[in-house]
């Protein structure tokens, strides 16, 4: 027998109802007592001469609630009467009860389990009927299909389901288990009964009052919650008004079958009306369309729902995306069933009313206590209907701080005192709002501490949220709130996500953070669903997926539509365009984003029209105050991240001290020009950043690097500190695999990457290739010449030739920055050292006769320098390298370098490799901590540059079958996950920040 079954049923589901439900409070919304708040029409954005004239049309008696408090009415408010076929929704509801109580295992559960007669009347057809074939009115009972088959809207099948459901699942008189769960929960005030018109006459005819059964639509509208207490769970709920009937079902042919003994209705026929496909879930009515793309009520949204009773007479509107139920009896509308093709019925008229008396779409806050409320007008921001900064440079914008470790804890250490870390951030605010700042920014799991292995959430493994962590949050919360301030709220962070269970569990992280926020009223929160999607340090793929953020996006929207969302993109300032698209507004990080490269990220996404905000800019000093000017100057927003003062352990906030220069820039771009008593020299033209870190130059090319000391820097002046990245082999990745490593290590702030030419003769147009690609991303090559062929391991013959084709081919480059010897120490002890050194000495006058003025090193063994081991002149060397694969201290090694005479830039190559068992002599695999020893060694000592190493990354996980270049760790971590190990990406270069500028 061919079955439509619980799959095709829900083939239409939550996606297409974005806003079918709110899953949290509205942030006005309230829940009644004993009777019902009352509020008047225009308080709660409702146009009371549109409700009168609504009240005309329907006739009869009802009601209308807004946030959760009766905002119109007319008629006899408590008189219970008979709601026809809109008691069906109940009746689903209540089995999701029964489900939830464990008395049904699914709604895929058949009912002759419970019905056995069923069995009786055919085995094969009726005896297979389940719940979810009567909740959709597919089940065929009484009719020649069969279950799944075809829709027919069966009342004789209802009263199959009222009394399977009543009578032999709950037991109880049907009235008892109306009162368990729904009657005293909800608090009805006025008599019900599942018998309208006494025990003998269709028993299951609900009778309620209209202010009675708007209670019930609050409680759907909340997903099963009320007041504080979740009385169905949401994914019930959910599951029940989303299992939409396929628009493509077949109608029944209405041709009968046998029924049990003494079947009764509950009202009409078996085939009542063929309107349904496409508007049906478990006996709810959704705006849905049908086969021929007719929505159910034209004008009304696509979240609206219905419990629908004798064709419109009796009915209960809910409509999430508006925080509006609606509830009627005695109408004089009968036409429901025309509206799909009809737009003019009463029903789709009373519709349109409804739609028209909505003058305000933005409710107050919950909380009446709540000073703060954020807006967006454009793409501009007000703060309590004020555009931010009037007057001033950075009018209509946003400036915050990246403040996450201000509610920051580690489960793993208990030598840290969270609440008074708290403290210190609270005691900083007032001074930072002084200073201009207007957000700032806090997360429910993050940051990076600048140090592995911190569990630092707020929430469960199932996705519910933990008090202790969430009572900070919301003294930051309302200490923004106090301040006239607005809190940029992130939920997930990159390292954290891997505590929760699975995707659903993000889900209902989303859901439960959606609803807090809303159940405390806040107004001055926005939220940032993900910190960095796409990070490679997420183990859900959900978060690193573009597709993922945008469901996750609209989960949020439809919990709390009138709280602004976004999620952040990582560190280059761009956003995948379905992400962009997505968002209320825009949030990007400029983190290794040069300054000349901001302007064009912003404009990129200026064309939505939304606003643009920078909320992570690891920036500091001078360069970080350029940044916000250029930032603001270009109509965006901009937020410091001062990484090693604010994030990383110990935290410090110590207000405007925490960085001088950008909190006087933010004070200058935030305040109305003349009105401040700024130094005049500090409003002069903005000077060019020079720090030691920056990458390439302020005008957006690469220029070549020369020596200044013991330090490099650009031939136009600028200080340049190499972050080098070994990939030895990079040239035998495909393009792909070439610009994906690329464009990583671009963002994790690299600004070298050290290959080589494998072989003789070299492929010169991938070489260029290579190099090209580098420019696009303003970084440089260390070219690697070796002393014998990787793929052979055998000595290249002629490294005077080699060397010299190599540098005459790119000697007019500017992106190369310097020429590494490499091969002394053979990877598998092959040749002579003797051999070695006259061959490195041949490639050495090969590179100088063709490029004469490029720096020139070699790459040491371990433990060991380039002026001790090359076997050339250390006079012809442009700088020493030193190379220490052993963990433990290398301060002396760097000492005797920096003590050397002639003075010449030190350059660390590859400290301790990451993540290696058994490698370095680290007997149990080398740790970030390892590296990070080293890096701050180097750094404190005044080396010039640092160079990372890692086998899984330079050997790519290569040459699987014994060539070189196998990865010796046990574990072979792919190459691909190497790349965002701790040590490797931006804890690397955060260190290296440390280092002051020179003179």
């Amino acid at each position: 027998m061919k079955t439509m079954g619980w799959i095709g049923i829900c083939a239409l589901t939550m996606a297409l109802f974005p806003a079918m439900i709110s899953q949290g409070d509205s942030p006005r919304s309230v829940f009644p007592g004993d009777e019902w708040d009352t509020m008047a029409p225009e308080e709660a954005g409702l146009d009371e001469a549109v409700l009168e004239r609504l009240a005309e049309l329907v006739g009869g008696r009802g009601c209308v609630v807004r946030h959760g408090h009766m905002v119109y009415s007319w008629g006899e408010q408590e008189r219970s009467a008979d709601v026809a076929s809109a008691f069906k929704p109940v009746l689903s509801t209540l089995l999701f009860f029964a489900v939830q109580d464990g008395l049904i295992t699914s709604p895929d559960d058949r009912v002759s389990e419970h019905e056995p007669r069923l069995l009786e009347l055919d085995p094969d057809k009726d005896g297979q009927i389940t719940w979810t074939h009567l909740g959709s009115q597919t089940s065929g009972y009484g009719l020649a299909e069969g279950p799944g088959e075809a829709y027919a809207y069966n009342d004789y099948a209802l009263a199959l389901y009222y009394d399977a459901l009543m009578d032999k699942v709950f037991e109880p008189h049907a009235d008892e288990v109306l009162a368990r769960y729904m009657g005293d929960p909800l608090g009805f005030e006025d008599a019900y009964t599942f018998e309208a018109f006494g025990p003998h006459d269709r028993p299951g005819r609900l009778a309620l009052s209209v202010r009675d059964f708007a209670r019930f639509g609050q409680f759907i509208l909340h997903q099963g919650r009320w007041g504080e207490e979740q009385l169905l769970a949401p994914e019930y709920v959910e599951e029940m008004i989303t299992t939409v009937l396929p628009a493509d079902t077949p109608i029944a042919s209405g041709e009968e079958a046998p029924m049990l003994e003494n079947q009764r209705t509950v009202g009409g026929g078996r085939t009542g009306t063929d309107v349904g496909p496409g508007f049906y879930s478990f006996n709810w009515w959704v705006n849905g369309v049908d086969r021929d793309g007719n929505r159910l009520y034209q004008d009304g949204p696509t979240d609206l729902l219905l419990a629908g009773g004798h064709g419109g007479r009796r009915n209960l509107w809910i409509i999430p995306s508006l925080d509006l139920i609606i509830s009627w009896n005695d109408s004089r509308i009968t036409d429901h069933d025309d509206s799909p093709t009809n737009p003019d019925t009463l029903s789709n008229q009373a519709v349109r009313l409804m739609m028209e008396a909505v003058i305000n779409s933005e409710p107050e806050p919950a909380n009446p206590n709540r000073h703060t409320t954020v807006t967006i007008d454009g793409d501009r921001w007000r703060i309590n209907g004020e555009i931010t900064y009037p007057g001033a440079p950075a009018e209509g914008l946003l400036m915050n701080v990246r403040m996450v470790s201000a509610t920051f804890e580690d489960r793993n250490r208990d030598d840290f005192d969270a609440d008074a870390n708290t403290d210190a951030f609270l005691a900083a605010l007032p001074e930072y709002v002084d200073y201009g700042v207007r957000a700032f920014t806090f997360c429910l799991q993050g940051g990076f501490p600048g140090y592995e292995d911190a569990l630092n959430s707020a929430f469960n493994p199932d996705g519910t949220l933990r008090p202790d962590y969430m009572a900070r949050i919301e003294r930051v919360l309302d200490a923004c709130d106090e301040h006239g301030v607005v809190a940029i709220l992130g939920l997930f962070y990159q390292r954290q996500d891997g505590l929760f269970e699975n995707a659903d569990a993000l889900r209902n992280g989303v859901r439960n953070a959606m609803v807090w926020l809303t159940e405390k009223g806040y107004r001055n929160v926005v939220v940032e669903i993900t910190n960095e999607y796409g990070h490679h340090g997420f183990d859900q793929d959900m978060l690193r997926q573009p597709e993922g953020q945008v469901e996750l996006i609209e989960l949020a929207r439809s919990v709390a539509p009138d709280i602004y969302v976004s999620t952040s993109g990582g560190g280059g300032g761009t956003l995948h365009d379905e992400v962009a698209e997505a968002s209320d507004f825009m949030l990007i990080h400029f983190n290794h984003t040069a300054l000349e490269d901001i302007p064009d990220r912003i404009e990129r996404l200026r064309h939505l029209g939304r606003p643009i905000v920078c909320n992570e800019d690891d920036k500091i000093g001078e360069e970080g105050a350029e940044a916000a000017r250029i930032t603001v100057e270009h109509g965006a927003s901009w937020g410091l991240m001062a990484f090693d003062v604010n994030q990383a352990y110990p935290f410090v906030f110590d207000g405007a001290a925490d960085d001088p220069p950008v909190y006087e820039a933010l004070k200058e771009l935030t305040t109305v020009p003349g009105n401040h008593d700024a130094n005049p020299a500090e409003t002069e033209e903005p000077v060019a950043a020079s720090t030691p870190f920056e990458r390439g130059s302020i005008q957006g090319k690469t220029p070549r690097i020369t020596i200044a000391d013991r330090h490099f820097e650009t031939v136009d002046g600028q200080p340049f500190f190499p972050i080098a990245d070994t990939a030895w082999l990079l040239t035998r990745l495909s393009n792909e695999d070439i610009e994906y490593y690329i464009s990583a290590r671009s963002d994790q702030g690299f600004n070298i990457i050290k290959f080589g030419p494998e072989s003789d003769p070299v492929d010169f147009e991938q070489l260029n290739a290579i190099l090209d690609l580098l420019d696009k991303y303003n970084m440089y090559a260390e070219l690697y010449i070796p002393a014998y062929d990787y793929n052979a391991d055998v000595l290249i013959e002629s490294n005077y030739d080699y060397a010299h084709a190599i540098a005459e081919s790119v000697k007019e480059r500017s992106n190369i920055f310097a020429y590494t010897l490499e091969g002394l120490d053979s990877p598998y002890g092959k040749g002579n050292v003797e051999s070695m050194r006259a061959r490195l000495a041949e490639a050495h006058r090969g590179l100088k006769t063709a490029d004469p003025t490029r720096l020139i090193t070699h790459h040491p063994r371990s433990g060991h320098s380039v002026v001790d081991h090359s076997g050339v002149d250390p006079a012809s060397m442009d700088f020493y390298s030193v190379h220490r694969c052993n963990p433990g201290s290398i301060q002396g090694l760097l000492d005797a370098e920096l003590n050397r005479t002639p003075v010449k830039p030190v350059f660390l190559t590859e400290p301790v490799y990451e993540g290696q068992g058994n490698m370095c002599g680290c007997q149990h695999g080398c740790t970030a901590d390892h590296v990070f020893q080293q890096i701050d060694e180097a750094v404190e000592s005044g080396a010039a540059g640092i160079s990372y190493g890692h086998y899984s990354i330079w050997s790519f996980n290569l040459g699987t079958d014994g060539t070189w270049g196998p990865d010796p760790s046990p574990e072979g971590t792919p190459w691909r996950d190497a790349l965002h190990l701790s040590a490797g990406a931006e804890r690397m270069v955060q260190l290296i920040q440390r280092m002051p500028a020179w003179d």
